[in-house]
């Protein structure tokens, strides 16, 4: 079940002081899960939303620009419905025009109706902004598993990253921990464009 209660909590104090409030209430502030050297060496590619934002991606993905408030970047063609999903990640970007506290609490309301299971969650830094990541798994769709990053600019825009993906088998941790840093590296590049209003 979600502690919507306790996540609420702290994305409403999405500051710089998020990490002591983890620590005052006893919880684990988890260490960053290790990078592979293989996966500092891959080519990425910057996609760059005129006057709004910016965000790095593995080369070759695959881009669907829905206006200039959401973005779709895969490792996949989803024409080719018979593939198969063991690899595939699915990455989207929301400019949403609310505060933090309104999109989390809307989120977290709809990850407790899906009974969704929260497997971790973490305060981070994206372009020098604080933020919540929460990593998601038991998810009703094609992909079981999300990682959901919530960055608040002010108290009038939100940025929300969210992977979707199938975890690799698990026999092969070396090819789930490269997932994951792939997908941490997509969501820590994103950065607003001075334009984009603050």
């Amino acid at each position: 079940m979600v502690h919507k209660h306790l996540i609420v909590s702290l994305a409403l104090g999405i500051s710089l002081a998020a990490n002591s409030a983890l620590q005052a209430r006893g919880l684990p502030v988890p260490a960053a899960p290790p990078l592979r050297l293989a996966q500092l060496a891959e080519t990425y590619d910057t996609y760059i939303e005129d006057s709004t934002f910016s965000i790095d991606y593995p080369s070759g993905w695959r881009i669907e620009r829905v206006g200039d408030q959401y973005l779709r970047l895969m490792n996949y063609d989803p024409i080719a419905l018979a593939a198969a999903l063991s690899d595939k990640i699915k990455t989207e970007v929301w400019l949403i025009d609310e505060s933090p506290a309104v999109v989390v609490e809307r989120e977290l309301d709809e990850l407790q109706a899906e009974e969704a299971q929260v497997n971790r969650y973490r305060v981070v830094t994206v372009d020098q902004q604080s933020g919540i990541r929460i990593w998601l798994g038991g998810l009703v769709y094609d992909f079981p598993n999300a990682i959901k990053t919530f960055v608040g600019y002010g108290d009038r825009q939100t940025v929300m990253i969210v992977s979707y993906y199938v975890s690799p088998d698990e026999v092969d941790e070396a090819a789930a921990i490269e997932q994951e840093a792939a997908i941490l590296r997509i969501h820590d590049s994103f950065k607003r464009l001075a334009a984009g209003g603050e």
